[in-house]
């Protein structure tokens, strides 16, 4: 997750916020966030909340392909981000390291975030890497509410060397055990596959890269892809408690 630098949130929400309307680029020149046509209407509300998170595409120059969360599940806007606006990164491993859920006001009242406490003990026993992405991720990123009581519990795991499908299953069927769905990414050198589609086909998988979805056998034999996820953004501060979204 990004934190734009912008002078106010109260700025965003006006008409400054909104300008250059040329030759159907949009550009919010108060934040560096660019995009191709006309942005609906609650992007300027969401905004407010100076927030987006990392996708998964290619680079403009400098700029860092990014999505503007709406409150609705179907509102998510794809923009791109100059680099030199971003004020602070916060990933979803710092996020898994702070463990800001287990004091987090919503607790009780959003299932998933009591999740995570479960989880973060079987993947510590397992030493994996991991952290929350989605609606989750980005309330404990940002402080602002995003998670609702029927979320699913979105999680990205670091996967650099290959899993078997036996590891693979043996995570799937524990995660199976929660009322909640979590849904599991597994980031490899090469891109994102889903965990329960990894652990139940035998057949070629999905693997989401930063040029577009493609057809795998195994993930971790594809060529390397260019641009991966970490060459968009820059490390920043440590920031406390608003990916990428579930597109991450």
């Amino acid at each position: 997750m990004l934190r734009i630098r912008t002078q106010t949130a109260a700025g965003v929400a006006h008409g400054a916020a909104r300008a250059g309307m040329e030759n159907g680029l949009g550009v919010y020149r108060g934040m560096g966030l660019t995009h191709d046509g006309v942005a609906p209407a609650w992007v300027e509300e969401a905004l407010a909340t100076p927030w987006v998170v990392v996708r998964r595409d290619l680079r403009r120059g400098d700029r860092v392909p990014v999505g503007v969360r709406g409150r609705q599940r179907n509102q998510r806007f794809a923009a791109y981000l100059e680099k030199s606006t971003i004020a602070a990164v916060v990933t979803p491993e710092q996020l898994a390291a702070q463990a800001a859920w287990k004091s987090h006001a919503r607790q009780l009242e959003v299932e998933a975030f009591s999740a995570l406490d479960v989880l973060a003990n079987r993947y510590r026993s397992l030493d994996l890497t991991w952290g929350p992405t989605g609606s989750l991720g980005f309330e404990l990123a940002s402080g602002a509410p995003a998670a609702v009581q029927t979320s699913d519990v979105d999680l990205v795991i670091r996967a650099p060397r290959a899993w078997n499908k036996d590891e693979a299953r043996s995570l799937q069927e524990f995660h199976q055990n929660f009322t909640v769905r979590i849904d599991v990414q597994l980031e490899t050198p090469n891109g994102a596959v889903s965990l329960a589609e990894y652990a139940r086909e035998e057949g070629p998988i999905l693997l989401r890269t930063s040029e577009g979805p493609r057809l795998v056998t195994d993930p971790w034999l594809t060529d390397p892809v260019r641009g991966s996820w970490s060459q968009f953004v820059v490390r920043g501060p440590m920031v406390g408690t608003q990916p990428l979204c579930k597109e991450t």
